[in-house]
């Protein structure tokens, strides 16, 4: 916290004619320090209970902030050009005079099948509580997401790491600024990343407890996220596959040389299965294709490539500073990226380590942040916070894993100090680029 702040003055200091607006650098400022006072309080006591008040307070008087500087300034209840949001918006006004019963006909008719699961909750709360209710409420049920998936994330962590070390796990995810605007901003975001923590939740819980039906459980919320984004429900089974595979005592004994084959089996048939998930939203993969080459020549090229790949490891990074268009909204929840960034090294670290030592029980959370990477390299969407958020939660169970097994070695060269300055200077010059 206290780092985000001094970078924070620092782009004000040195940049203040591309920093943030008053109002907005001010919900900056609130989050953190709400961030940082809730965390304080949830880990100076052993009480879950603290923990999970520390987490809705924080996210309840951040998001009613939000709300209230977006009426104020931007005369809409969710922000500057809410784009999705808008479309939403619209999905549910749309139904305030109709019969529910043909919800799902009209949404087979007019909707992605995988933009079927926000714009449900919203109808479904709007029509219990009015169009103007509906769109407030909706701020209070994200917030119960956002708790309910700490609380399997905290149960998750439980699995490999004491009990404080879940419950920071937990805090850090439950008090992301990113959690709060898409709350106040009115995205799925936090449906959809609740689902799937808990399939990965339920999958552990089979693995340890071996009763079928947290198999099922699993096996259903991460098909519920196709409601939400096809390829992650794909990404998702695909994890429990494969790290099923890698508990038997021959892939274990081969681990590195099935890795490297399961790369190449991955390179000779990503088009063939990036085409059909594709084809499932109307999509082409050649078209898909060229995008990505023009946004590569518009980017950059090869300085584009590099940056993309980093920011598949460790970023996206945030942005204290942007353009006219971008400054009034990117930056609110750049404390997100900024904590994923600095943790990364961490995370990374596990992952090495768990290879190394063949720790195949850490494998299903490594594959889907793994796929998820790739798919975003591929897209050239690692610079965008909201594909990124996906893989986010294991990214910090990985982190406070990778911080443990980091300690109990003597480092003659402080490698995660290192990084940390490395990363600062990132930073800078991604916010000067």
């Amino acid at each position: 916290y206290l780092l985000y702040f001094l970078l924070f003055l620092f782009f004000l200091i040195f940049n203040g004619e591309y920093f943030p607006a008053y109002y907005n650098a001010s919900l900056q400022i609130q989050m953190l320090i709400c961030g940082f006072l809730f965390s304080k309080i949830a880990l100076s006591t052993s009480q879950l209970p603290a923990t999970w008040i520390s987490i809705f307070s924080f996210q309840l008087i951040s998001s009613i902030c939000m709300r209230l500087v977006n009426i104020e300034f931007y005369y809409d209840w969710l922000g500057y050009n809410p784009i999705d949001a808008e479309y939403y918006r619209s999905i549910a006004e749309y139904f305030q005079n109709k019969d529910l019963t043909s919800l799902f006909s009209w949404f087979n008719n007019n909707l992605q099948f995988d933009d079927f699961g926000y714009p449900f909750f919203l109808v479904l709360t709007t029509s219990i509580f009015g169009f103007d209710y509906g769109l407030q409420v909706m701020i209070f049920i994200n917030i119960l997401f956002i708790l309910w998936g700490s609380k399997y994330l905290y149960r998750l962590s439980c699995f490999f790491t004491n009990q404080h070390s879940a419950k920071l796990v937990a805090i850090l995810w439950g008090m992301m600024p990113f959690a709060v605007y898409t709350s106040a901003v009115g995205l799925k975001e936090n449906f959809f990343v609740f689902f799937i923590i808990g399939a990965f939740y339920f999958y552990y819980k089979y693995k340890f407890v071996h009763k079928s039906q947290y198999l099922i459980f699993a096996i259903i919320f991460a098909l519920v996220t196709a409601f939400f984004r096809i390829p992650i429900a794909y990404m998702i089974i695909a994890s429990f596959i494969v790290s099923k595979l890698f508990s038997s005592h021959f892939f274990r004994k081969h681990q590195n040389k099935i890795i490297i084959l399961l790369i190449i089996v991955g390179i000779i048939s990503f088009r063939f299965f990036t085409s059909y998930i594709m084809q499932q939203r109307n999509l082409d993969f050649d078209q898909m294709s060229e995008i990505q080459d023009s946004r590569l020549q518009e980017s950059g090229g090869t300085i584009a490539i590099i940056t993309n790949i980093i920011a598949a490891l460790i970023g996206p990074f945030p942005s204290f500073i942007a353009t006219t268009e971008k400054i009034n909204y990117i930056t609110l929840y750049s404390f997100s990226p900024f904590l994923k960034m600095f943790l990364s090294y961490y995370a990374l670290y596990a992952i090495y380590k768990a290879l190394k030592q063949k720790q195949t029980i850490f494998m299903p959370v490594i594959i889907f942040w793994a796929l998820n990477s790739v798919m975003l390299i591929f897209t050239f969407f690692t610079l965008h916070d909201r594909y990124q958020w996906m893989h986010i939660p294991f990214v910090l169970l990985l982190a406070i894993i990778g911080i443990q097994k980091y300690h109990t070695i003597r480092h003659k060269i402080k490698y995660d100090k290192l990084y940390l300055f490395i990363t600062i200077v990132l930073i800078i010059f991604f916010n000067y680029r």
